[in-house]
């Protein structure tokens, strides 16, 4: 709740966990989610939050 991106990625449906450091993230998807649908999505909220930065 108090990290915007992680809360933006965890808002992503199917997204299981979130792990990222300064240079890298780590998106990983429930068994019953679907990359085409989660990658396009949480590209979405990490290009989002960069560009409000």
């Amino acid at each position: 709740e108090d990290d915007p991106l992680a809360s933006a990625l965890f808002d992503v449906d199917g997204v299981a966990s979130v792990f990222y450091m300064p240079n890298s993230i780590t998106v990983s998807k429930r068994p019953d989610g679907d990359w085409d649908e989660i990658g396009p999505a949480a590209e979405a909220a990490i290009r989002d939050h960069f560009e409000e930065s």
